[in-house]
């Protein structure tokens, strides 16, 4: 019985024991569930717990904070209720996922609040198992990311319409790394290249572009921009287009900086300025055409007096050849009868006085003493209008040469005295030509043809105001022209000044205006001093300018750069 009683203590013992280590890891397993569970209550995550067909089981305060929701709102719903309705399917596709791999990391959803505003959310969530049941749940966390996505779109936002400005601005975009590849371009600059989307050029160099040939002139200016860290704008360059053509360039090109101010690479812009350059270049042959369509125009105009100038020493030289003719008859019968007179004295040593009066008969009748006198005069008179006719052609021949299009080194004294001679028939009737210039005047780089076409210009306005202004005296009486040419140093001036009735103060800003004139319709055609301009300002880099008082004259200096 002892024995009995015994081990029936032991048992109680024994059980007690137990119960109390049960009691014990229980309130261990309480406290920490406890823990656990304000942990998951205070968590600042949304928290939640879904049952096996998505059904919310629970969520955390942090949850029902975010979302606007009770508790009774949400316990026991299908959580796909709480979501937009373009996601639902979204979510069962990622709840699948979870339940067959175990785990879901940053799967997005977007969530209607209760005030109805949309929350987007990372979903993360991981399977496990309850432990009375062994029924499987979905412990999930929900990361606000509303800001992220709100960020994210207005960074789509900022770079569509970068895209659409860059796509939109008349000009080709694009942009290297340190190295000269390409990162990026214009849908225009990528149709230049020839392809069709602009992410095709990522990666490439200009080596592997139509324009290859170059490459190089490109790559170069690349590098002295990154180099220098300065800006290169406005850079005429032509370019082989991936058809083969050549066009034509402006580019500018800027450095590339990080946030540190480091450079990364370059920023370049160009457009194509191929139809403009056409354009310049057939408004420099309008140019061309126009400037010697002016000088057909003035040497038309001079050619009546021109003709003047070679018809009068062409009629003397004509009578004086006609006099020689004749005269040359007269004194070849005479030097025929005295040779055959001398002749026959060598046959006859004793004639007597009679062959000197045959000879004097002879020398009368051939009237040799105006002979003598006038023969000389006539071969002079007839060189000197040789001379005469000779200058004015050459002349003629000097300014109606084409000439080149670069400049060369030249006389201007000699020029000018070419335009007096072509134009004395403008000046000679009205004007007295006073000359001053500087025989040790030194060669000027010039387009010569087009500089005597402006002395010529000047000239001959000079002599129509000085007509004008003597009206029906200009046969008795005769203006100025004082033309003066001195070295200043790094330029030449050459001034024209005449005496007649000078220009009004109020025209003389508009004088060098196309087609502007004071003539009369049919006497001018206002292009002479716009072009005289034209060649002394944008040819040359020289400066024109007129001094005048109304009827006093006009002084027109031209400055010229001597190199």
């Amino acid at each position: 019985m002892d024995n009995q009683e015994q081990s029936d203590d032991e048992t109680i013992a024994l059980l007690e024991e137990k119960i109390a280590a049960i009691e014990k890891q229980a309130n261990r397993l309480f406290a920490e569930n406890t823990v656990l569970r304000q942990l998951y209550e205070q968590a600042p995550l949304s928290c939640q717990l879904l049952d096996e067909n998505g059904c919310l089981l629970s969520v955390n305060q942090a949850w029902l904070d975010d979302l606007g929701y009770d508790q009774a709102d949400v316990t026991g719903r299908d959580f796909s209720h709480f979501l937009l309705p373009d996601w639902r399917g979204h979510f069962k596709e990622l709840f699948a996922d979870l339940k067959a791999t175990g785990e879901v990391l940053g799967g997005e959803l977007a969530i209607r609040k209760k005030d109805g505003d949309s929350m987007f959310v990372s979903f993360n969530g991981k399977m496990g198992k309850n432990a009375p049941e062994n029924a499987q749940q979905a412990h999930c966390m929900l990361w606000d990311i509303t800001k992220q996505k709100q960020d994210e779109e207005l960074l789509r936002t900022s770079k569509r319409l970068i895209d659409r400005i860059i796509n939109t601005i008349p000009l080709r975009v694009f942009w290297k790394d340190i190295d000269l590849v390409y990162e990026g371009c214009n849908v225009s600059f990528a149709q230049d290249a020839g392809f069709a989307d602009p992410k095709d050029i990522v990666g490439k160099d200009d080596f592997m572009m139509g324009w290859r040939d170059q490459a190089e002139l490109y790559r170069g200016d690349d590098r002295q921009v990154i180099e220098s860290g300065r800006s290169k704008l406005f850079i005429e360059e032509p370019q082989t287009t991936s058809q083969g053509n050549l066009i034509y360039l402006l580019t500018s090109k800027v450095p590339l900086r990080n946030p540190q101010g480091e450079i990364t690479g370059v920023l370049g812009t160009y457009m194509d300025i191929t139809e403009r350059k056409q354009a310049e270049s057939e408004n420099e042959r309008l140019q061309v055409q126009l400037s010697q369509a002016q000088k057909m125009e003035a040497i038309g105009h001079l050619a009546a007096g021109i003709a003047h100038e070679i018809n009068t020493p062409s009629q003397y030289l004509a009578s004086n050849i006609e006099f020689l003719s004749q005269s040359f008859e007269e004194m070849a019968t005479l030097v025929n009868q005295v040779f055959q007179q001398a002749d026959e004295e060598r046959q006859q040593p004793d004639l007597g006085d009679g062959s000197f009066t045959r000879i004097a008969a002879l020398k009368e009748q051939s009237d040799w003493q105006y002979l003598k006198e006038e023969i000389p005069k006539a071969i002079a008179q007839s060189q000197q209008g040789i001379t005469k006719i000779k200058a004015i052609v050459l002349a003629m021949k000097e300014f109606s040469h084409p000439g080149g299009k670069d400049k060369q080194p030249t006389d201007v004294n000699r020029l000018i005295e070419t335009t007096l001679t072509i134009s004395a028939s403008e000046w000679k009737y009205v004007a007295e030509i006073e000359r001053h210039l500087n025989g040790q005047l030194p060669q000027i780089p010039c387009l010569a043809n087009e500089m005597g076409q402006v002395f010529l210009v000047i000239l001959v306005n000079a002599a129509q105001a000085i007509a004008e202004k003597l009206g029906h005296h200009s046969e008795s009486e005769k203006g100025r022209i004082i033309v003066t040419s001195r070295s200043l140093g790094d330029e030449v001036e050459i001034t024209f000044s005449d005496s007649g009735n000078g220009i009004p103060q109020k025209i003389q800003d508009k004088i060098y205006h196309p087609f502007f004139t004071t003539k009369e319709v049919g006497k001018g055609t206002g292009q002479g001093l716009a072009i005289a301009y034209d060649i002394v300002v944008n040819k040359h880099g020289g400066r024109i300018a007129c001094t005048s008082n109304e009827g006093e004259g006009a002084t027109f200096s031209i400055l010229l750069p001597s190199s």
